[in-house]
């Protein structure tokens, strides 16, 4: 299976890149900035969406009319699974309060309700995982370069329940891929600037390479 990810578009970004064999697009957040559902209409117009399906979560910047908006489209798993190709899609939009006040905001206690509620549901492991919040203590959560400023609740979940994948993003200057135990945690960068990822699944294995458009 081939996975093109990206995140914090922030009401910007191109078009897609055209990807051969392509099976599903994930949305990490941040699809608008500070906008609602007219903006985040226009943005997912204008990424020109393949004909494959498509998984989203808000992120920290997307009003509340975007994440009902994700809802009618029958996009989102924020809170929710999907199944897909065999496998558990899963995802919680928003982020931790930062220096700057923003739409969708979650304490970590938010964070450990949203994961409790994907936990009642079934066997998470071994599935995707949709975060905008990145895990705490790893590369993808350095704001300015080195403080670390990931949740421990989105962490804490994947060490228990390792999915193969975990898209996340909201630190733009930390792109990257890194590991948790079995679990391959990226940040492709903003798709606000081009970047995305290209990850394929394969055999209980998983490899990503970082692209731009």
């Amino acid at each position: 299976m081939l996975v093109l990810g990206i995140t914090d578009i922030h009401g910007g970004g191109v078009a897609l890149p055209d990807i051969p064999g392509l099976d599903l697009v994930l949305i990490a957040g941040d699809i608008t900035h500070f906008g609602d559902r007219k903006e985040a209409e226009l943005v997912l117009n204008r990424l020109g969406l393949p004909d494959v399906p498509v998984l989203a979560v808000p992120g920290n910047c997307d009003g509340g009319g975007v994440s009902s908006f994700l809802e009618e489209m029958d996009l989102s798993i924020d809170g929710k699974i999907k199944e897909l190709y065999g496998l558990p899609f899963y995802g919680v939009g928003g982020a931790l309060a930062g220096p700057a006040s923003t739409p969708r905001e979650l304490a970590e206690e938010d964070f450990k309700r949203n994961f409790n509620v994907l936990e009642d549901s079934k066997d998470l492991s071994g599935g995707v995982l949709v975060c905008h919040q990145p895990p705490h203590g790893t590369k993808l959560d350095k704001a300015l370069g080195f403080r670390h400023v990931g949740s421990r609740s989105v962490r804490a979940f994947i060490e228990k329940h390792s999915p193969a994948l975990c898209l996340t993003g909201h630190i733009h200057e930390s792109n990257g891929i890194d590991r948790l135990g079995q679990t391959v945690i990226v940040n492709p960068g903003p798709f606000r600037h081009g970047h995305f990822v290209l990850c394929r699944l394969e055999n209980n294995s998983v490899s990503c390479t970082l692209e731009r458009v």
